[in-house]
């Protein structure tokens, strides 16, 4: 299996796990909207790694670090407030 895939409408390629991680955080349970994220070609990245960076508890948006490969996405999702233990844990949990 490729390590790397094309996401369609993406001119550059990037870590198979990063994509299935975004794609998986759209349909858990409590995530109301995953905001465009920002994919930087990092070569210091190197095994996957997902961190909430902080929580807005107004807009109710967590903003989101994942690394993977040589890249380094940098993403927003918004949450229900009732649910937010449950997808910071799962983030924190996530494993490729």
């Amino acid at each position: 299996m490729k390590q790397k895939i094309r996401p369609d409408g993406r001119k550059h390629q990037i870590p198979r796990a990063l994509y299935g991680f975004l794609s998986d955080l759209e349909s858990t349970k409590g995530v109301e909207e995953v905001r465009g994220g920002r994919f930087l070609s990092k070569s210091e990245a190197k095994n996957f790694n997902a961190q909430i960076q902080f929580y807005d508890e107004t807009l109710r948006v967590l903003r989101v670090r994942a690394q993977n490969r040589g890249f380094i996405a940098y993403f927003d999702l918004r949450v229900a407030p009732e649910l937010k233990q449950e997808v910071e844990d799962y983030i924190r949990n996530y494993r490729p």
